[in-house]
C-alpha cells in the first residue's frame, strides 16, 4: 500500500529547463544545449565532475545566485496545483531535488503550499538523489515498497 509520494522537482513539478540552460549559458558560454541535457543522464554533479576540465561548468553556487533571482517569477500551474493537493489527501509528499531547498521552500510559500510537502531534501542535504531517497527512508521510516519516486 502506498504511503508516500517522492517527487523530484525540476521538470516533474515546474518545468525549469529554459531558465537553468539560460543560466548555464550565461556562466559557461561554451555549454550547447546537447551536453547540458546529457549531464542529467546520471547525477549531474557526477556527470559533470567526468568533463574535461575545459568543459566543466563554473561552481554551482554562481548558477544558484542566479537562479534564485528567477525563481521568484515562477508561478505552479493551477492544474499542478490541484493535483498536488488532491494527492496530499491520501499521501504524505516530499521532495528529492539536486535544487536548493530554501528556493523550493520560498517557491511553494509564495504559490500557498508551504505545508502540501513534509520535507524537501535538496543540495545542501546531499548531492546524491539516492542518499537523500535513504535519508528520508530513514528519518520518516518509510519503507521502499510504500513509496513512489515521480
Amino acid at each position: 500500500m502506498i504511503k508516500a509520494v517522492i517527487f523530484d522537482f525540476d521538470g516533474v513539478i515546474h518545468d525549469t529547463f529554459e531558465i537553468a540552460y539560460k543560466i548555464t549559458r550565461k556562466l559557461n558560454p561554451h555549454v550547447s544545449r546537447e551536453l547540458y541535457k546529457n549531464l542529467f543522464n546520471g547525477n549531474a554533479y557526477e556527470e559533470n565532475d567526468k568533463l574535461e576540465p575545459s568543459k566543466k561548468l563554473r561552481p554551482v553556487e554562481e548558477f544558484f545566485v542566479l537562479q534564485k533571482k528567477e525563481f521568484v517569477k515562477l508561478k505552479i500551474d493551477e492544474n499542478v496545483k490541484t493535483e498536488l493537493k488532491k494527492i496530499k489527501e491520501y499521501y504524505k509528499l516530499f521532495i528529492v531535488t539536486s535544487n536548493q531547498e530554501k528556493v523550493l521552500r520560498d517557491y511553494f510559500e509564495r504559490n500557498c503550499l508551504s505545508e502540501l510537502f513534509e520535507d524537501i531534501l535538496g543540495y545542501e542535504t546531499n548531492m546524491s538523489k539516492t542518499m537523500k531517497l535513504t535519508i528520508l527512508k530513514d528519518k520518516y521510516d518509510l519503507k521502499i515498497d510504500n513509496c513512489i519516486f515521480i
